[in-house]
């Protein structure tokens, strides 16, 4: 994958609220998934300690 791709995929993640941003520089991002893991943890018993 090309950076140029990744960096489309992880926009339209964050449009989509898959993915957020947790820095604001242009390169060597963080992104936290956390909404997704929450989602993906129910019903499998296990519990997810959100932060804030």
């Amino acid at each position: 994958m090309t950076p140029a791709m990744v960096n489309k995929v992880l926009g339209y993640q964050e449009k989509l609220g898959i993915a957020r941003a947790l820095t604001s520089r242009k390169r060597h991002r963080v992104f936290s998934y956390a909404s997704t893991i929450e989602i993906l943890s129910r019903g499998t018993g296990g519990r997810v300690k959100r932060r804030s």
